[in-house]
This record gives C-alpha cells, structure tokens and sequence, in this order.
C-alpha cells in the first residue's frame, strides 16, 4: 500500500475515533477537581478545614479524629478508606481513644466556640461553608455525642449521654455535595439496619443512656454542642442546609428520631433542598423519623410548623428509603409539614 493510502486511512481512523469520543456517554468518571494533586493531607487528629483552603483540595486518610468545615468555600475533600468511630467506648464498637491527648481536637472545638464539647461528629459542614466531598475505596462514619468533652490540654473523654450529631452534619447554611464513592454514615444513638432490630433503642430512649436524648440523621441535621433535653418544647436537633448527591454507592442511617437523610428531632428535611441526581443510595429513619426528609416532631414541643418551602429531588439513581415507625420512605412526619416534588 502507498503512503499516500495509508495517511488517508490513518486521517479517516483518527476522525472516527474523535467522533466514538465525544458520543460517548460522559459518565464513565466524575469531573472532580479534587482528583488532582492535593494542597493539603491529613492522616491523625481532629481536622479543621477553615477559610485559608477556600479553592483548595484536600485529602483525608485513615487515622483521623474528625473533620470540620467551618467558614470555608469551594472546598474539594477527598476521604480514602476512612473509617471514623466516635460512638461510646461500651458500645459496639469501641471508640478506644478516650482519655488520650487527640492533636488539635481543644484548637477545633474553640475554634467552634464551643468550649469543652469535644467534636465528634466525622464530617461537620457548618458557618455558612461549602463543601464538595468524594469517597475513594470504603469509608464508615459513626457520630458521637455532645456529651463528649475535651480538656484544654486536649484530653478528650468519651461519653454515651448527650445528644447525638450526624454522620454527616450539614449544618443549615452550608451545602454539601457528594460526587461519588462508598460511604457508611450513621447518626448518633442510631438504629441498627433497616429498624427491624431496633428495640434496644426502646420508644422512648436509647439503651443505656438518658431517657431524654436523640440521635442525628445519617446525613443532615444533627445536635449542636449546648443542647440539652428533648424534654424541652422548643428542642432541635438540627435542620440541615443544601445537600446534593451526584453519584456513589451512600447508605445513611438516622439517629433515634432523626431521618436518614434530612432532619433531626423537631428538624424538618432541610431549610433548601435535598437533590439526588444519580447513585445507589439506601437510607434508613429512625423512630417516627422519614428515610428522606424530616425528623420526628415532639408531641406539642416542636418550635413553629414548617412551611412548604423546601424540596426533595430526586433526578435519577438507585433509591431505597425505609421509613421508621409509622414514617414514610420519603416525606414528613407527624405534625411537619413540608412539599416533596
């Protein structure tokens, strides 16, 4: 064959495989800026993700205390193989550090203004921030409590009494993101699988603990650090801000009366929306708690009804929401109310 034969079939190959190119379906792999070089990596102690990484991608490794995002914007985190366990020492699986000096964790709760309430909560979004967030190999999240405390010498003690935040707390005012990946995340005092076994938390409480706690969703809405009793009528654990799902493989599992994605106890879905737009995604309530959407209303006790202001939407992906007692899959609970499209 000639040269000039071969360069026309070469022209005519290099054509075809720029048109196969771009009809490919873009969703082989996310567009995520944070698979580049990371500015910053972390690997021990309790994270702070402040102003100063606005822009900035972030890598967080196994070994880690907790992550907060607090003041900071266009943030890209990347979690590898990260499991993060702040449940009581008792429990099923022991949280093992309490009474150890945890790097950074008094310079965070300060940072917080909170005093001697120790961060528990795995992944915390809060102060107006903005988060985009990816999950490489497996990672699991359990949500302590806000009875945890933490010395000023950064002793920290663990404790089961308390309030319970979110696996992922998004807190209302911030966003969250979720690009892709495999995350296990479960409010604190939450409810095992899919609340068929369950009863150790009881109707009213969680085995072991004060009968006037509550847990955190499994993402969203979670306690803050001064609450106190659900005994109280103007308790609430938490109405989250914007959370978005683009894609992954999420199972998220509410809290003693907080949903699995959505509010806490008194909390609705969330103060903007919640977006799904791909992924498997399986979710799970808590008593009297939505699988999406909010949180169980005390009888009487909830601080002012919700309007129909926000929205669920769900674009496309695998979803399996179970609602817990007499709570739907998706939707509200009790006496909330709130608009689902």
């Amino acid at each position: 064959m000639s040269k000039g034969g071969l360069k026309k079939i070469l022209v005519i190959f290099l054509a075809v495989a720029v048109l196969m190119t771009a009809l490919l379906p873009q969703l082989t792999f996310p567009s995520f800026s944070a698979d580049g070089e990371p500015d910053a990596v972390f690997d021990s102690g309790a994270v702070l993700i402040d102003s100063s990484y606005n822009g900035k991608n972030v890598l967080i490794k196994d070994g880690v205390f907790s992550v907060t995002v607090n003041g900071a914007t266009d943030v890209n985190i990347i979690f590898q193989d990260v499991t993060i366990d702040r449940r009581y020492a008792s429990d099923t699986a022991s949280d093992g550090q309490s009474g150890q000096t945890i790097e950074n964790l008094y310079e965070v709760s300060s940072a917080l203004g909170w005093g001697t309430t120790a961060q528990v909560c795995p992944l915390l979004i809060t102060g107006n921030s903005g988060a985009t967030v990816a999950f490489r190999g497996t990672n699991t999240f359990y949500a302590g409590v806000n009875g945890c405390t933490v010395s000023s010498a950064g002793v920290y003690t663990a404790a089961q009494s308390g309030g319970g935040f979110a696996g992922v707390q998004v807190d209302s005012g911030s966003s969250l993101t979720i690009e892709y990946g495999n995350l296990s995340s479960y409010g604190g005092h939450y409810v095992e699988g899919d609340n068929s076994n369950n009863y150790g938390y009881g109707y009213g409480y969680p085995s072991g603990a004060s009968p006037t706690l509550a847990g955190g969703a499994g993402i969203g809405g979670g306690v803050t650090y001064d609450t106190a009793s659900s005994y109280g009528r103007d308790y609430t654990q938490g109405t989250p801000g914007t959370i978005t799902i683009n894609g992954g493989t999420i199972n998220a599992y509410g809290g003693h009366q907080a949903a699995g994605i959505g509010g806490g106890l008194n909390g609705a879905a969330t103060s903007a929306s919640i977006t799904i737009n791909g992924g498997d995604i399986t979710v799970c309530g808590g008593r009297w708690a939505a699988g999406i959407g909010d949180g169980d209303s005390l009888q009487d006790g909830y601080s002012g009804d919700f309007a129909n202001s926000y929205s669920i939407n769900i674009h496309g992906g695998m979803v399996n929401a179970i609602g817990g007692v007499a709570c739907p899959g998706i939707g509200s609970t009790d006496s909330l109310s709130a608009g689902v499209s």
